[in-house]
């Protein structure tokens, strides 16, 4: 059963990762792999071509998905039918579906590639699978609501956004145990880890509020105010932070060293994730957890749109031919907007 929170349905539309697949085999390419949870399946694109060239059945209402580090696998998790699919991207099939918690929408890879974490919305709790073995191997207790997830860069720690107790749990992955359950803003939506690890940042809707935290101490050392901050994204060399702002369709930077805001962009209506691409293997951050279509927006480092796109399986075919996906310069930003509808492509 579904729970809202406020006036948010807590559910994906749609959620993408990039995958190289040089790695394993003949014909490399970057693949782009998009859940779409109305028709309950991944459209897989070329990038190179901006073509649609696998549609994968999965489970129902396929939510967040995630790229194993090595490209071979992607996650996806399936919401209604509360189970991952496992897909095998030089085959593009199903090789495996694994049962989880009631729920599931949010899913990161430990960076060795040896586990994943699902955040599973409606049963409070983290499940925690074995690549090896397509098996849940611990289920984590967490707060009300879980969200969003990230694993620090050394792979000691995951951070789970809880929206329903405002509150993040950090669980230490060689224990699968909560250690450190931190009070941020309420209705924790996204987290972002900073790529020398000291700090994590929390996206809190109806708290108007960024939550720095120290990693070492567990503690909120920094309050951002924000006007609806909902996505959040550091740059990769860790200068910058990234803020999506719901509630007043704007885009924040902030000094990662200050915490000061030194630029605010007016973008689309209502952004909701930002995801920074730095090469063609990187993950791009998951859509978040509400119920509407969304458009992605492409704005280069001086702020310039190039082009936007609807996701949707309604209009898949027309992603990879809006947005530049193969033009993979560092620190160009992607931005996600919600979207009731979608203007119907060309």
């Amino acid at each position: 059963m579904k729970r809202a929170l406020g006036y948010l349905v807590i559910e994906v539309l749609a959620a993408l990762v990039l995958v190289d697949s040089s790695a394993f085999t003949q014909s490399p390419m970057t693949l782009a792999y998009v859940s779409n949870s109305r028709s309950g399946t991944v459209s897989v694109l070329d990038t190179a071509t901006n073509t649609v060239v696998a549609t994968v059945p999965v489970g129902g209402s396929p939510h967040g998905v995630a790229a194993h580090p090595d490209g071979s696998r992607v996650y996806v998790a399936n919401n209604d039918s509360a189970t991952i699919s496992v897909l095998d991207t030089a085959t593009n099939t199903v090789v495996a579906t694994v049962p989880v918690g009631s729920d599931p929408v949010g899913v990161a890879v430990h960076p060795d590639g040896t586990r994943v974490y699902v955040a599973n919305f409606s049963s409070d709790t983290v499940s925690v699978l074995d690549t090896a073995t397509n098996a849940v191997i611990a289920t984590v207790s967490v707060g009300d609501v879980p969200n969003g997830v990230a694993v620090h860069p050394d792979g000691t720690r995951v951070y789970v956004t809880n929206l329903g107790s405002d509150t993040v749990s950090v669980i230490h992955t060689a224990t699968n145990m909560v250690v450190a359950t931190v009070p941020v803003g309420d209705g924790p939506r996204d987290v972002a880890v900073h790529p020398d690890g000291t700090r994590v940042y929390v996206a809190s809707l109806e708290g108007r509020a960024v939550s720095v935290l120290d990693t070492a101490a567990n503690t909120v050392v920094a309050t951002v105010r924000a006007s609806g901050p909902f996505g959040v994204a550091v740059h990769p060399d860790g200068t910058r932070v990234y803020v999506a702002n719901f509630s007043d369709d704007s885009v924040w930077v902030l000094n990662a060293a200050t915490n000061a805001v030194v630029a605010r962009v007016q973008v689309g209506d209502a952004p909701v994730a930002v995801a920074l691409a730095s090469n063609p293997g990187q993950e791009l951050a998951d859509l978040p957890p509400v119920h509407v279509q969304y458009r992605i927006e492409w704005l280069t480092p001086g702020w310039t749109e190039i082009g936007p796109a609807c996701v949707g399986d309604w209009n898949k075919r027309h992603l990879g031919n809006r947005v530049v996906w193969n033009a993979h310069d560092l620190g160009s930003l992607f931005l996600i907007h919600q979207m009731q509808s979608c203007p119907a492509g060309p």
